[in-house]
């Protein structure tokens, strides 16, 4: 056993999961197998939360104590999600026993997931949401009140020349997490930096992600674009940034700047991320897998954001 965060946990267990995660989602997910066994061990009249994978033995008690116990179906599925990789890595001597339990773990998982499917795709707009939407056309017209002069701050001003280059990050190519952003500097595609250095090669119209939420398991994502848009943006926005930071600030103070740019909406990095798929709704489903992929999460999560917008 090895000790993660406070909580014992099986060494083989630790180094799978360090292998296909970074440090934050493991924490996420040791903080997820805690809170299973401590469920599964009341469930059994124990007390603690001790790691104990005898308690497994049973789908259906498991099932049934951890459906009792969690009222979230969202939540739910997330701590049988861990079950089920538990279960995977514990039952492995290939008896007919281990056969018959996992078909029953998995039996029980496709129920759950099914009906968190259902709660995603189709959970209703929040006010929040319903208040701060905007079209993708009209995000288009806003940017490109930066060009006719409609703004104050045109592109020809080092604050309009930033928002115009945000706004055309965001709408010319599937737009990135606003940390992959921040964590970004200007250089050669073929630099030499540390993992926690993405770069946008303007030269080659290119950008280089390695320090993302889904690294290890979607890698080094390589962005190569074509727009005009975005690249007349960037060399504006360079010839006035005197930092190698391709966006200069803060996660709070970039959601603060585009909170101002469409005052008195209140459309931040995530909203525009949201924005930018459901204008991919109509594309065809290969190309909305290569947007999915950039963006950083599954064809399932892509469709299910369209689908909660409009349907």
């Amino acid at each position: 056993m090895e000790e993660f965060n406070g909580y014992s946990v099986p060494s083989r267990i630790l180094d799978e999961l360090r292998r296909t995660n970074k440090e934050r989602s493991l924490k996420v997910i040791v903080a997820r197998i805690r809170r299973v066994f401590r469920i599964l061990n009341e469930g059994d009249g124990r007390d603690g939360d001790a790691y104990d994978p005898d308690l497994l033995d049973d789908a259906d008690f498991v099932t049934e104590t951890l459906v009792n116990e969690v009222e979230s179906i969202n939540s739910l599925e997330a701590l049988y999600r861990v079950v089920m990789m538990i279960v995977r890595m514990e039952f492995t001597d290939g008896s007919e026993f281990d056969k018959v339990l996992i078909e029953e773990f998995a039996d029980h998982y496709k129920e759950i997931r099914e009906k968190h499917r259902i709660i995603v795709d189709f959970a209703r707009l929040n006010k929040k949401e319903t208040d701060n939407w905007m079209k993708f056309d009209d995000v288009l017209k806003l940017r490109e009140r930066y060009i006719s002069g409609d703004k104050k701050d045109t592109i020809s001003t080092n604050r309009g020349a930033f928002n115009y280059f945000l706004l055309a990050l965001y709408t010319e190519i599937p737009p990135l997490r606003g940390s992959e952003y921040i964590n970004m500097k200007f250089g050669d595609k073929d630099d030499e930096v540390d993992d926690e250095t993405n770069i946008f090669d303007i030269e080659n119209r290119t950008l280089v992600i390695r320090n993302h939420k889904t690294v290890k398991t979607h890698g080094i994502k390589v962005i190569r674009y074509k727009s005009d848009i975005l690249h007349e943006a960037v060399l504006n926005w360079r010839s006035v940034n005197d930092s190698d930071r391709v966006v200069p600030l803060s996660s709070a103070t970039l959601k603060s700047r585009f909170y101002r740019i469409f005052k008195p909406k209140m459309i931040s990095t995530n909203m525009l991320r949201k924005i930018y798929t459901e204008h991919t709704k109509s594309f065809p489903i290969d190309e909305q897998r290569k947007i999915a992929k950039i963006m950083g999460h599954t064809m399932r999560t892509h469709k299910a954001r369209y689908e909660k917008y409009f349907r």
